[in-house]
């Protein structure tokens, strides 16, 4: 079953995967748990002098947002996803999570150029300590929506609040540059996304961590239209 999912996550709209998504976002892929005191370990990209080690008892501790109810009645059927899992090596290997657990979307920027390949992001994630691929979804400079991590994975992005946050990426620097309306608009269908699931709070990592990220003209973006 989970193969028919990721031939029909490839280029299909999520319309035919409501029940689908869940579970290759929530349950497929899984990288085989972690360590009971896996420590979280965050660097961003664009400040690398900017490092937190925090444990996940501290973790579920920070992380006081009561869990909602996924899935409620919110029209997807527009959003195109696009499995990009398969386009770098190592994932990373994290602890997992129900869904159900996620309250809050946290925005980011990769820093880098708008054609970097996610191997690169990966590699140089894992070079910095954060364990593999830190993002779940990943918007590509075109709008291209990517899965970058299944939902139920806690990864490494944002440093004290990775237990309950999922989060999405821009892929570039947008500190020099501003989002395109192709991004705007895939934006727009992540954060409907997140609400089909429940999860409506949302931040930029800016506003929890001493960063630049997700970058000025994205921030401008994303404050402007919430």
């Amino acid at each position: 079953m989970v193969g028919s999912i990721l031939d029909a996550i490839k280029g299909s709209v999520v319309e035919t995967l409501i029940s689908g998504f869940a579970i290759r976002l929530g349950f497929g892929m899984m990288a085989g748990g972690g360590a009971i005191d896996y420590r979280s370990s965050f660097v961003d990209v664009s400040q690398g002098d900017v490092g937190v080690e925090v444990s996940t008892y501290a973790l579920d501790a920070l992380d006081e947002v009561e869990a909602k109810n996924p899935t409620r009645e919110i029209n997807i059927s527009d959003i195109q996803l696009f499995d990009a899992t398969d386009s770098y090596e190592d994932v990373g290997v994290f602890p997992t999570r129900p869904i159900e657990s996620i309250t809050t979307l946290y925005w980011h920027h990769t820093a880098s150029d708008t054609l970097t390949p996610w191997s690169v992001i990966a590699a140089v994630a894992k070079k910095r300590g954060l364990g593999g691929m830190p993002y779940h979804l990943g918007i590509t400079r075109s709008g291209r929506i990517e899965i970058l991590q299944p939902l139920e994975l806690r990864t490494n992005h944002t440093a004290g609040r990775n237990s309950k946050g999922a989060s999405s990426v821009f892929l570039g620097n947008y500190d020099l540059y501003p989002l395109n309306e192709a991004q705007e608009e895939a934006a727009e269908k992540v954060r409907r996304l997140m609400s089909y699931y429940g999860i409506e709070e949302e931040y930029m990592h800016r506003e929890v961590r001493p960063t630049i990220c997700p970058g000025k003209y994205a921030a401008a973006y994303l404050l402007g239209s919430k």
